[in-house]
């Protein structure tokens, strides 16, 4: 290959940028790379950006906006051109958390993170680490001959240009509609900012999320790539990732049987008695005689909650029964590998801090999965 066609590459796949980016507007008109990404709709969802979208809770068939600001809002200013104002200021907050989640991605793929283990060696290694997001939303260039790891360094700077430079313009956008309203106050703005918030606390705790767990990620990466420069044989290659697949089995089944216990206490709360269906019974609502009507009726529900408990109960054993089945399939495979001494020193501490890593990362993950499920249930009630 020529001198000139990696760069005459380059320049063809930044002109395909626009078309790569996860940032548009006019969606609709435009075809857009999120529908063909390898990523769940959620992934999707956090990641991405539609600079067109207007938020359910500021749409002006919903009240709660007017609700919020009506007891402040001045005569003078209009209630439609302060949502304006808002929907801007939502823009701006957005895409300064999802800015900070591309920032950890850039950072992972030029090898500024760490790993915080003191008794591993990385000098050696390739610290640059292209999360899978990035890597996914590129494959529709993969026909262009470009090193990936160029590719991915000029499609992320792409992107956080692309989002500084649209938060330039809303922000500019603001304070020419803040300038134009004579009683608009920095009190009027606080509360808007504080509606707002609330509002964006959900996405803010999923972008807190995936920072995480590009770190995490990282971690496990590096160690990977500092096992494999230990020369490894194939069997303790193969140990490494039986082990790995083990512990990441065992530590989800844990913290899953810690969630199902979390979401059945919230059922508990969330769905008294009085809020199901069987506690509507025609057949006690049509005794005339009130005393034997709250007998019956006390007796319904003590053999309900009853039956409720006990089905979740055995549930929750079963549950139990397949966290510790896991937790001794891994204690006993471990056992063998020690007994059979078929790893040197290193590797095993290689193997440690991985398994240490992957035990944080997946009870990091499980925090986060129980606090937006708190959230949510919080905001359906």
């Amino acid at each position: 290959m020529s001198e000139k066609q990696p760069v005459h590459n380059e320049h063809v796949l930044l002109q395909q940028m626009n078309q790569l980016s996860p940032f548009k507007q006019n969606q609709s008109q435009t075809p857009s790379l999120v529908s063909n990404m390898c990523m769940t709709e959620e992934e999707k969802s956090i990641i991405t950006m539609d600079f067109d979208f207007i938020p359910e809770y500021l749409c002006s068939t919903n009240p709660s906006f007017e609700n919020q600001i009506k007891c402040i809002l001045p005569s003078t200013i209009n209630l439609e051109e302060l949502r304006d104002i808002a929907i801007l200021m939502h823009k701006i907050m957005s895409i300064e958390m999802i800015q900070s989640l591309w920032i950890m991605y850039q950072k992972s793929g030029m090898g500024h993170l760490s790993i915080a283990s003191s008794s591993i060696r990385t000098n050696q290694i390739d610290g640059k680490v292209w999360p899978k997001e990035v890597q996914s939303l590129l494959k529709r260039s993969q026909t262009i001959h470009v090193d990936e790891d160029r590719a991915c360094l000029m499609f992320v700077n792409y992107c956080l240009n692309d989002l500084n430079k649209k938060s330039d313009h809303y922000r500019q956008e603001l304070n020419r509609k803040t300038s134009r309203q004579r009683d608009y106050s920095r009190s009027l703005e606080h509360n808007i900012e504080k509606y707002l918030e609330q509002n964006l606390q959900m996405l803010r705790m999923e972008i807190d999320e995936k920072i995480t767990m590009v770190q995490y990620n990282y971690t496990d990466e590096i160690l990977h790539r500092v096992y494999l420069a230990e020369k490894p044989n194939e069997n303790q290659i193969q140990i490494m990732k039986r082990l790995c697949k083990l512990k990441s089995h065992q530590e989800m089944t844990k913290y899953e049987v810690n969630f199902l216990k979390t979401k059945i206490s919230l059922h508990f709360t969330s769905h008294p008695f009085e809020c199901e269906s069987i506690a509507q019974s025609s057949l006690i609502n049509s005794l005339t005689n009130k005393e034997l009507q709250t007998e019956f009726y006390k007796q319904l529900k003590d053999v309900a909650e009853q039956a409720r408990t006990k089905m979740m109960n055995t549930y929750m054993e079963c549950a139990e029964g397949q966290k510790q089945q896991t937790q001794k399939h891994f204690d006993n495979e471990i056992k063998d590998i020690q007994n059979t001494q078929q790893l040197t020193l290193s590797m095993w501490n290689i193997i440690k801090e991985r398994l240490t890593n992957m035990s944080a990362r997946i009870e990091c993950l499980y925090k986060f999965k129980t606090e937006l499920f708190r959230l949510q249930q919080l905001n359906n009630q």
